[in-house]
């Protein structure tokens, strides 16, 4: 899965939180609904992160790493990034 996180940066550059969660799910054949189920949260809720309606904590983040079984570091790195952007602030959340 890293391989196509790699192949969607390449061909359309830095992908937001909710283009990453999107991404993933449909990868795993998931719905929305599915998806929130296994997280203990709305469907509406999902959505909204998809959209970027609305922000991740950096512990929803974690959580949705471990159900797609991926490394927590790509996620918190995108939601933190996704956090930066909406406070208007021009940096750059780069993991060690």
């Amino acid at each position: 899965m890293i391989r196509a996180t790699k192949y969607l940066k390449k061909k359309f550059g830095e992908l937001s939180f909710g283009q990453l969660i999107w991404s993933h799910r449909k990868a795993e054949e998931m719905t929305q609904a599915e998806l929130a189920e296994l997280l203990g949260v709305s469907k509406q809720y999902i959505s909204q992160l998809e959209k970027g309606e609305r922000l991740a904590s950096v512990e929803q983040a974690a959580r949705l790493a471990e159900v797609f079984d991926m490394s927590p570091e790509i996620f918190v790195v995108r939601a933190l990034q996704d956090q930066v952007v909406k406070a208007g602030l021009d940096l750059t959340i780069k993991s060690a």
